[in-house]
């Protein structure tokens, strides 16, 4: 008796759970074919997500993710694949994300705002964030239908398909050990300068910089997770806490500009005085919590992983 067929929809989504571990490079191989592997995974992770379209909301935010991990892939080698090539791959990935960028902030939006209901705030205020979260779903849906219609998703699909070609012919110039040190060198030394300059002037755009940054560097550590697990990891939970401070300053600083942009009255006044409060405290915990995380001096930083790429190599 033959068994049952899967359903197409079960073997996409058995696929996308399958891998959506955490990919990090194995020492004990050379590099170039490592990074070629988690690249092309990533690319395969991104298409099961834009074929499913099951849930559209997690197809833009699992995609975008994908893109970040191999955004900051490029960084890690970046000495190795040269300053051109760096700069081609960071402009056609960025295209990709620009072209989801909007879908996601309205979703940041709709949950940053619910959040904010809350017992202690009066009725009156209460319903004016349900109005506003009302408004941006909307715009998010007609975005999302807008998207699907210019079918979006198979056009992003098929451009992903097409640049499989240049991951697998990518070459690294370089030993591997240096070119691990000048890539994580280089990443603390721009996410460490930023935060020294928040620290002096905060600004939203400083913010959401130092952000990126520091996303970045904690997606290149997981990248080199197998090299020393027990150290990474902890350096990792570091970097996905100070990540997830930022990440919600970034998602106040969207809503506070949707708010601002509405009528004025005294509930919508409260409530600015309220996101307000919020982002300010924030930022005072996002720069205790970067002087810690960024404590190294940056190239003895980088320098265990240039060392750690040694030891498993003897």
């Amino acid at each position: 008796m033959q068994g049952r067929k899967a359903h197409p929809g079960k073997i996409c989504n058995a696929f996308i759970l399958s891998k959506m571990k955490k990919l990090s490079i194995n020492p004990k191989i050379l590099l170039e074919l490592e990074i070629r592997r988690l690249l092309l995974a990533y690319h395969q992770r991104m298409l099961a997500f834009l074929q499913a379209k099951r849930n559209a909301d997690e197809a833009v935010h699992q995609s975008r993710l994908c893109i970040k991990r191999i955004r900051a892939i490029h960084r890690l080698i970046r000495s190795g694949i040269g300053e051109t090539a760096f700069v081609q791959q960071q402009a056609f990935y960025r295209q990709l994300t620009m072209s989801l960028g909007s879908l996601r902030d309205k979703t940041a939006c709709i949950e940053t705002l619910s959040g904010l209901i809350s017992n202690r705030k009066s009725p009156v205020t209460n319903k004016l964030i349900r109005k506003y979260v009302a408004v941006i779903r909307k715009q998010r849906d007609e975005m999302m239908h807008a998207a699907i219609d210019k079918e979006l998703f198979r056009d992003m699909f098929h451009t992903i398909k097409q640049h499989d070609v240049w991951v697998i012919q990518l070459k690294l110039d370089g030993l591997d050990q240096e070119i691990i040190f000048k890539g994580m060198r280089k990443m603390y030394l721009q996410a460490a300068g930023i935060a020294g300059k928040l620290a002096l002037a905060p600004t939203d755009i400083g913010f959401h910089q130092f952000r990126k940054k520091v996303k970045y560097l904690g997606y290149a550590l997981e990248t080199l997770q197998e090299l020393h697990p027990a150290m990474i990891s902890y350096q990792v939970a570091e970097l996905s806490a100070l990540g997830r401070l930022l990440g919600k300053h970034h998602d106040l600083v969207l809503v506070l500009a949707a708010v601002e942009a509405g009528d004025r009255n005294a509930a919508q006044v409260n409530l600015i005085r309220s996101i307000k409060a919020l982002k300010a405290g924030l930022e005072q915990r996002i720069l205790t919590e970067a002087k810690l995380v960024f404590a190294w001096d940056a190239k003895a930083f980088a320098e265990r992983y240039r060392t750690l790429i040694v030891l498993h190599r003897q």
